[in-house]
């Protein structure tokens, strides 16, 4: 029941509460009373699904974690109280599932350890393969996704940092014709279309030196895309066909619910620690 449930749920804020009330009602260290489950459920559940899916939930870190969590506790009524208690239990599922990063609530910290991971070639190849044979993206969303998904896992950079690209944050060689043109780094910065996390966080991703020569490519297709629409400076890298917006969460999100299965097949439980990071990036 459980994973046909799942599967018409694929958004992965909705895979996460489902996964938790499944957890709850079936593990022996959990709450297991139906009555808990469905006032733990009424205390945030409503919230839950009202803002988290605008938001890229491995992105977050736990101040991030804190705020959202607050939020829900505050729109919550008269039933703070429960509904402290059962962010608690949702968030030690989370860190135990998805590696959620650890949380200060208030009652004291909520302490996990994170086990990082590396995702192989083979491992990727995998994930691109289930991305090119999602029927719900058009041709030109499938390249602009591997193409955003290729650079989280090459440089580092998180999946909510490259959605929000904008055109201006390219670095741009090879001549003034636009065929002649590629993209040699990356600046990722604050812009129209994000905010990033501190002013430490601004940096310069030399794509020509991480990137193969077939990505590369295939991101500079995506560049000579953009500009036959007419993109301009401030408008998204990577936007959806019959709109001018960068991706919406909802369809990166269903993306990373697709690939969350291979990386558990492989014993990876996270897309968050997962990425390959080096140094001269950060």
């Amino acid at each position: 029941m459980r994973d046909e449930i799942l599967d018409e749920y694929t958004a992965d804020h909705e895979q996460r509460l489902i996964g938790w009330v499944h957890a709850m009602i079936t593990e022996p260290s959990t709450i297991g009373s139906v009555t808990s489950v469905m006032r733990y459920l009424g205390a945030i559940a409503r919230t839950w699904v009202e803002v988290a899916p605008d938001i890229y939930l491995d992105d977050l870190d736990s101040e991030e974690w804190s705020e959202l969590y607050s939020a829900i506790i505050k729109n919550s009524g008269d039933s703070q109280g429960t509904a402290l208690t059962a962010i608690r239990n949702f968030h030690h599922f989370q860190s135990k599932v998805f590696e959620a990063p650890p949380v200060e609530l208030l009652g004291g910290p909520t302490v996990e350890h994170i086990r990082a991971r590396f995702v192989s070639p083979k491992l990727m190849a995998n994930c691109l393969k289930t991305l090119r044979d999602a029927h719900i993206y058009n041709e030109k969303e499938r390249l602009m996704l591997e193409c955003m998904l290729v650079l989280a896992w090459r440089t580092g950079v998180r999946i909510g940092e490259v959605t929000a690209l904008a055109m201006r944050d390219l670095s741009i060689s090879g001549g003034e014709r636009s065929e002649s043109q590629r993209i040699d780094e990356l600046l990722i910065r604050s812009n129209i279309l994000g905010t990033i996390k501190t002013e430490n966080a601004n940096r310069r991703i030399p794509v020509f030196a991480l990137l193969s020569r077939g990505e590369r490519e295939k991101l500079d297709s995506v560049l000579r895309y953009r500009r036959s629409l007419g993109a301009g400076p401030n408008d998204p890298l990577f936007s959806p066909t019959g709109s001018e917006g960068p991706f919406p969460n909802h369809k990166v999100s269903t993306l990373f619910s697709k690939l969350r299965q291979q990386f558990r097949t492989a014993g990876i439980h996270s897309t968050r620690y997962v990425i390959r990071r080096y140094p001269h990036c950060v």
